[in-house]
């Protein structure tokens, strides 16, 4: 094997960081797309960070959900969700 098929993407690299970092992160199924980071407070390991507005676009272009369905969906089936303290956070922009 070669130098070149042992490189990563900007991507990949950033989930090796985020095991180093936090091997228990706890992630949302189907929507990897929809992560914009990770983020950790003083005393908290890092934990990973999902963009709301790109969850809807996705549950709106690829399960034919309206805005309001996505936005719905997301506040009670992934919002709701708590998976122990590595649950991830979901960042809402401000406009």
């Amino acid at each position: 094997m070669n130098d070149s098929e042992w490189e990563l993407t900007t991507s990949e690299w950033f989930w090796v960081e985020l095991a180093e970092v936090n091997p228990d992160a706890v992630t949302f199924d189907g929507f990897t797309e929809c992560v914009v980071g990770y983020a950790s407070q003083f005393t908290s390991e890092p934990v990973v960070v999902y963009d709301h507005e790109l969850m809807v676009e996705q549950l709106v272009r690829e399960d034919s959900m309206t805005y309001d369905e996505a936005h719905e969906y997301i506040s009670f089936n992934v919002q709701g969700l708590w998976a122990g303290e590595f649950t991830p956070m979901i960042m809402r922009k401000r406009p």
